[in-house]
């Protein structure tokens, strides 16, 4: 497909922009900001990863079409929001409202909840962009996710009910019911608390609780070793073993890499939600199964991967590894900025 050709002939793009400076600021940056979003959904939705949604793989009310439709949405909505960013409870610069605007945004464009999940992770990342784009200043990667992390930290209790409304518009599936804190309920805690009461059972509040500090400083580095290796590695020989009709480049492989190590060592929320402890368990063990056979360079790896796909697929969607997509995206999102770092 020409999707696959114009992601890696973008990534290529990409990479040979590091080594220029970013002379201007506020214009470059944003319309940079609107870019990444684009491209990062675009590679979390092309890439043909165990149980998800992709361009050969759909659901009854969800399509590939859907995810790329509502990445353009929210690039277009976060590159119109950097231009002015005002920190105020009652603009688009709180962290409740550029979530509640930025669904509604992805929403108009797909009657189903597309990327609640991406929106929730690229919301404080966004907001903090502007930090050390500019040649002038010395900013790097922990300087970021300290700023994402003082954004979050400074949330109010009006960020949290602005969250809260944006995911019951979603309508998101597996969302349960809690005791304290619920979101069909108005928030009496900030946004930051309501995330730590729900960390041990969500994925996305984890992140949001040790101030993003696990995709900086583990899932990122551990997609940039993918890519480097398979960079250095036989790729022909990947591709040959996969046995698909569109062999995967080195971006895709990476993709599925990352997937199936945030599987293997933490599961998946949203599957554990839906079908309990056990269910959860066997995804990480099947995930690992299939590293361990040394995938991508085994044709029993990918094998393995293939099964595992299926087994992903054969209840609906119910077993659908929709968190750590969303994980993915936004570490590819992270990736992106710090190709552009000069």
């Amino acid at each position: 497909m020409q999707v696959f050709q114009e992601i890696t002939e973008t990534l290529s793009r990409w990479h040979q922009k590091q080594a220029r400076k970013i002379e201007k600021a506020v214009e470059n940056q944003t319309l940079l900001l609107g870019e990444a979003i684009q491209l990062a959904c675009l590679i979390e939705a092309t890439s043909r990863k165990a149980g998800n949604v992709h361009p050969w793989a759909s659901f009854d009310d969800l399509s590939y079409v859907d995810f790329c439709h509502a990445g353009e949405s929210l690039a277009k909505f976060g590159s119109q929001l950097a231009l002015n960013p005002q920190p105020s409870q009652e603009t688009p610069g709180s962290l409740g409202t550029w979530i509640e605007q930025a669904v509604a945004a992805s929403h108009s464009s797909s009657t189903s909840n597309v990327n609640l999940g991406i929106v929730l992770l690229i919301a404080p990342l966004a907001m903090t962009w502007r930090t050390g784009m500019t040649p002038r200043t010395d900013t790097t990667l922990t300087n970021w996710q300290e700023a994402v992390a003082r954004l979050i930290a400074t949330s109010t209790t009006a960020d949290a009910a602005a969250m809260y409304r944006a995911i019951m518009a979603a309508k998101p599936g597996g969302l349960g019911k809690s005791a304290t804190q619920d979101v069909r309920e108005t928030p009496t805690v900030t946004l930051q608390e309501a995330m730590h009461l729900a960390r041990d059972r969500d994925q996305i509040a984890a992140c949001y609780d040790d101030g993003f500090a696990s995709l900086f400083q583990h899932w990122l580095p551990r997609l940039s070793q993918w890519i480097d290796e398979l960079s250095k590695a036989n790729a022909e020989s990947c591709c040959l073993t996969s046995s698909w009709e569109f062999p995967p480049a080195a971006w895709e492989v990476a993709t599925i890499g990352l997937q199936l190590e945030l599987l293997a060592h933490h599961g998946d929320s949203l599957i554990a939600r839906k079908l309990g402890p056990e269910f959860h368990s066997e995804v990480s063990l099947q995930a690992q199964k299939i590293l361990e056979a040394d995938w991508p360079y085994t044709a029993t790896g990918w094998q393995l991967y293939h099964t595992f796909d299926q087994w992903l697929r054969a209840d609906g969607h119910q077993r659908n590894p929709g968190t750590t997509a969303d994980i993915i995206a936004a570490t590819w999102f992270v990736y992106l900025r710090m190709v552009l770092s000069p």
